[in-house]
């Protein structure tokens, strides 16, 4: 995978050991055209990359090569981590295919509560748990979705709206509806009362590497804006998916 070529940059950069099982493994070739050294990067090092570690590496880049260097190896990362969850997502999904067991199933649905790092996208655990019988997941999960806390909700909003997108495989459609007006009256009054959730700082390699590239996270009044963007589809009148 190459991220990056000279014709177009100052950077020659793709993703060198794509056949590797182990994800530490993995190793992005990163070269400057200023810098007579081609430095190759593993997945680990590039764990904690900023504007300093880059610059100390590259002193010829510029400020702007630095800043595409940041966006390259954040898609290193990206496709390294999406590769590797993939692999092991389908391991769990075909012991679940083999056994659709509420217990085997349980193990899903807190992948979506805890929006595991072992997921490879909210859209294909979705997809895959709306292909079991509903009886073997959907009372469990909206169970577990009724305990959400509302900084879960804040910090994560697009991964649980993505829920009203299948509410067509609910059989309790209106149970789903009420849980997510529940977060958004939470979340109301909590800004009213100036209890909004911070912005939480970026923790992961990756949060930080996206917050260098697109900016801050929204605020908790554009987050409330969003839900009740979303419930509207499904006001009085508006029929759920029937």
């Amino acid at each position: 995978m190459s991220y990056s070529r000279w014709i177009d940059s100052k950077w020659y950069a793709f993703w060198r050991s794509s056949d590797a099982e182990d994800i530490d493994s993995q190793t992005l070739a990163l070269w400057h055209c200023h810098e007579e050294q081609n430095p190759n990067w593993s997945y680990a090092d590039t764990h904690n990359v900023d504007r300093s570690w880059l610059r100390s590496r590259y002193p010829g880049a510029s400020d702007d090569d630095i800043s595409e260097a940041i966006g390259i190896i954040y898609f290193f990362r990206m496709e390294v981590e999406q590769r590797d969850r993939q692999r092991r997502f389908k391991r769990l999904t075909d012991t679940v295919k083999r056994d659709p067991h509420p217990q085997n199933v349980d193990v899903l649905i807190d992948m979506f509560i805890d929006d595991s790092e072992d997921t490879p996208s909210t859209g294909e655990l979705l997809d895959f748990l709306f292909s079991l019988p509903a009886f073997v997941w959907e009372p469990l999960f909206l169970g577990k979705l009724a305990s959400v806390d509302v900084e879960s909700v804040y910090k994560k909003e697009d991964h649980y709206l993505q829920l009203l997108d299948g509410i067509g495989s609910f059989k309790d459609k209106d149970r789903l509806l009420a849980i997510v007006r529940t977060w958004a009256d939470k979340l109301s009054r909590r800004i009213a009362t100036g209890q909004a959730p911070p912005a939480s700082a970026p923790t992961s390699p990756e949060r930080i590497l996206l917050h260098e590239i697109f900016g801050r996270p929204s605020s908790p009044e554009k987050i409330l804006e969003e839900i009740h963007d979303a419930l509207s589809k499904f006001s009085s009148g508006n029929d759920p998916e029937a």
